[in-house]
């Protein structure tokens, strides 16, 4: 397969989703074109010139459906949810108006509206994705039994009906609090008649270029009273240089529409203290490379603190530098700072763009440590993909032992996947 077609594809699915698709994902890529390219009688450079041009009906959408990432589960990252839910219970109403681009297949929409009504709350949720397949299975609303491992069994009795020995839907009570509707987020926000108490935008803008998706959050932050992103996507609250509650472990940022505060509230809410916005510094590299070449050499020795300090020094130099996160990470974690090393390596994930294998694989083996086997499970996958993709460890030129490890790591990251989905 030619390199041109590779590089045209993903101009392309960028220009119609504003996603990139990364080098660890060229294969499944291609594969889809060629699946379609196969079913329309015709080569790839042809489909996709075709797909380019409009003029295969239905195309785009078939490809875009083959390629988006649908990944999630109920009570993802659920520490975030909670926190949204309790600052909507400062407001003196009861409706609550809450907002998820990239819903996927409905898990994360429904476990808010099932916690805000948990809440004593009225939520009206709109879920918008890109894929229509992901949308009409959520409004569906029918789930494994398996899929619903997390979810409390006081929600399971009061939020959901058995439908089959191993399916259960969401109840009528929680569906119709959520209004599912296809939204292109790269092509702007949908209508709405009000602004939003807060919208749940999480691990939708890692896809997108950074810029990009610093400037959607401006337009996100324009339009809501707060905006919930994944952890690992802090690094956009610094870009964008928005402003965020001091919640640990939570990246839940200010918007300019801010709720009224409830003087009647049922009970004391926490007011969370909001962070003035991030400066970013960016230090001349050859400063910056010069202090992760020392703590990586600090680390060899098995001086964690000189490497943490050094770390220190090399993110207040340049907040965006990726190997600085990675380096302490690696340290905090060699010196059994596993839930520290977390945050810090959701960063380096995050700065490295999906090219480098070893933060997702620490943060994996960290988070499996800690007890959060879906994200443990999930970042092994992620980690996976990057080796088989053609990726290297992401320390290099500092540090270029590591790349050797890479068919270790992947037979590593194979055995926990099994381990963890048989459990």
């Amino acid at each position: 397969m030619s390199e041109q077609l590779w590089i045209d594809l993903q101009r392309l699915f960028h220009l119609w989703t504003g996603n990139r698709l990364r080098v660890h994902s060229r294969h499944a890529a291609i594969d889809a074109l060629e699946n379609l390219a196969r079913r329309h009688r015709s080569t790839p450079e042809a489909c996709l010139r075709a797909l380019e041009l409009a003029e295969l009906p239905g195309g785009r959408e078939a490809l875009v459906e083959s390629l988006v990432n649908r990944t999630t589960w109920f009570l993802r990252d659920a520490k975030g949810l909670h926190a949204v839910v309790e600052q909507m219970q400062v407001k003196q109403q009861l409706d609550v108006h809450v907002w998820v681009p990239g819903c996927s297949t409905g898990q994360e929409p429904y476990t808010l509206t099932m916690a805000l009504l948990d809440a004593g709350l009225r939520p009206h949720v709109l879920a918008t994705d890109i894929s229509r397949d992901a949308l009409r299975f959520a409004a569906e609303g029918r789930y494994r039994l398996h899929e619903l491992a997390r979810v409390p069994l006081r929600w399971k009795t009061t939020y959901f009906a058995a439908t089959g020995p191993d399916e259960m839907r969401v109840a009528s009570r929680v569906r119709d609090c959520v209004t599912f509707q296809y939204n292109n987020l790269a092509a702007g926000l949908p209508p709405s008649a009000t602004t939003w108490d807060a919208v749940v935008c999480r691990n939708v803008l890692l896809h997108f270029e950074r810029e990009h998706a610093a400037a959607i959050i401006r337009s996100l932050n324009a339009a809501t009273a707060l905006l919930l992103l994944s952890p690992v996507e802090q690094p956009l609250a610094w870009i964008s240089q928005s402003k965020r509650l001091d919640i640990d472990e939570v990246v839940l940022l200010r918007g300019e529409h801010r709720a009224a505060a409830d003087a009647a509230a049922r009970r004391p809410i926490h007011r969370a203290r909001t962070e003035a916005p991030v400066i970013v510094k960016r230090a001349p590299s050859e400063h910056v490379s010069d202090l992760v070449g020392r703590a990586c050499a600090a680390l060899a020795r098995g001086a964690l603190a000189d490497a943490i300090e050094l770390c220190d020094a090399a993110i207040s130099a340049d907040r965006l530098f990726p190997a600085a996160h990675l380096t302490k990470g690696l340290a905090l974690r060699r010196g059994g700072q596993l839930a520290e090393a977390v945050p810090v390596l959701r960063c380096a994930r995050f700065l490295t763009s999906d090219e480098a294998w070893l933060a997702p694989y620490t943060l994996a083996r960290c988070l499996e440590h800690v007890g959060d086997r879906e994200s443990a499970l999930e970042a092994y996958k992620h980690a996976l993909t990057i080796i088989e993709g053609g990726g290297v460890a992401g320390l290099a030129p500092w540090d270029t032992t590591m790349d050797a490890l890479a068919r270790t790591v992947s037979e590593t990251c194979r055995a926990r996947v099994v381990a963890l989905r048989s459990r």
